[in-house]
């Protein structure tokens, strides 16, 4: 295949999605999507949620580079857990 697995992640608590994504590519050029730019048939589950692309060549690398992140993105004052 010429495409590797996704997969639909959602955040706990109030979260700002817009500014999660937005910290995560400025913090670690980490690109993740809003779930809110993909339907779903709950529109419920796409408000703190992100779309997460797996790689199928540096996957170790790129969850350590997006766990850096989120840790940044926690000190500075953010809130998110994963569901």
């Amino acid at each position: 295949p010429k495409a590797g697995c996704i997969g639909l992640m959602t955040l706990k608590g109030d979260v700002d999605i817009e500014t999660f994504v937005e910290k995560m590519i400025e913090f670690g050029s980490v690109m993740v999507l809003p779930g809110h730019l993909f339907p779903s048939v709950d529109s419920g589950c796409t408000r703190n949620s992100f779309r997460f692309g797996f790689g199928r060549h540096n996957f170790e690398e790129a969850m350590e580079v997006f766990s850096r992140c989120v840790r940044r993105y926690k000190n500075e004052g953010g809130s998110c857990r994963l569901t």
